[in-house]
């Protein structure tokens, strides 16, 4: 575990001291939002639980158990996770292979684990087979589920799971934590600012989400006729398209999540323009600060338009469709930006 990541609060801390002395809980719920470190501390749990190091210096980070499980190759870990199909749902034919192997005798004699990622993307089917198991779960095996929408998991998986829940650190400690990882105290309260505070998402992204975030600003100012609607839309798709077909779900969120920063906080006004285009810049300038300035109402409808976005993107409507639809909100949201100044 690295020493520079910060928990909100102390309970990941007592959880860890209690596997350290092998707790009787058999399966644990890890709640919280996107990078606010679910995986991470869900890892830590189940390498703690296998390390064969002495209680108090677990994990060790140096055994065998450790180095094969950091590997990914720890033949008593079990791990599931969306993807692999466009539904992007976890099946019930992939919990029952996991399910089925952790009724098999432990390899290395110890504690078996199954390690469910976005546990609430697992379908109605799935979930009532990790049910069955969890009713009467193996010998020592451990299970931990992490989720983002809590209430989307079956309130009897629910109940048979202890909830830990997360929450993202405030921008001031997530600041002082990025400035551990070598961010300058700029770079380190941009990310904290567009992170909220959620540490998974802000390491990430000075190199990868700040580059799609510029991209995104920029074809947002193309927005000023229906020919730069057109060529908006192409941008935002060429963002997409440049993704393998197993991660454009993963690129689709990313852009979304840009989208409802933006309407939530604002256009950045670091926002470069090439050379070519200084005329378009001179003439957006201010209405970049009009945009800033926005309504609540305006921006409220923007957010509405991007839950919209999330709600047709779960029904696999045409990502054309749902780009030029946002755009097109977006370029109401400007007009009465433009209006109400």
């Amino acid at each position: 575990m690295d020493a520079r990541w910060q928990w909100p609060n102390d309970q990941p801390q007592r959880l860890l001291d209690a596997f350290r002395n092998r707790t009787n809980i058999h399966a644990f719920l890890i709640t919280g939002a996107q990078g606010v470190g679910k995986r991470t501390l869900a890892r830590l749990y189940a390498q703690t639980i296998l390390c064969e190091a002495e209680p108090a210096a677990r994990p060790c980070g140096a055994c065998g158990s450790c180095v094969r499980f950091a590997r990914g190759s720890h033949p008593d870990v079990r791990s599931i996770e969306p993807g692999g199909n466009r539904s992007n749902i976890i099946s019930v034919d992939a919990v029952r292979a996991c399910t089925d192997a952790l009724q098999r005798q432990s390899y290395e004699g110890g504690a078996k684990i199954a390690v469910i990622i976005g546990a609430d993307f697992m379908n109605v089917q799935a979930q009532n087979a990790l049910l069955k198991t969890l009713e009467e779960p193996p010998g020592d095996c451990v299970f931990f589920l992490t989720a983002q929408r809590r209430m989307e998991i079956l309130p009897t998986i629910r109940s048979r799971c202890a909830w830990v829940p997360l929450s993202p650190l405030s921008i001031g400690r997530a600041e002082h934590t990025l400035n551990l990882y070598g961010l300058s105290r700029s770079e380190a309260r941009e990310a904290a600012e567009y992170s909220g505070g959620a540490m998974g998402v802000a390491l990430r992204y000075p190199q990868e989400i700040k580059p799609v975030r510029l991209r995104v600003e920029r074809a947002l100012l193309m927005v000023r006729s229906a020919e730069g609607i057109v060529a908006a839309a192409k941008e935002l798709q060429a963002i997409i398209d440049e993704r393998a077909d197993a991660e454009r779900q993963l690129r689709w969120l990313l852009l979304l999540d840009i989208l409802e920063f933006i309407a939530r906080d604002g256009m950045d006004k670091s926002v470069d323009i090439d050379s070519a285009e200084s005329n378009a810049a001179t003439q957006s300038q201010p209405l970049l600060e009009r945009i800033s300035r926005a309504s609540v109402r305006t921006r409220l409808g923007l957010l509405d338009a991007v839950s919209d976005a999330r709600r047709r993107l779960s029904m696999h409507i045409s990502g054309t469709v749902i780009i030029e639809s946002l755009l097109f909100d977006w370029a109401n949201m400007r007009r009465g930006s433009i209006s109400s100044s």
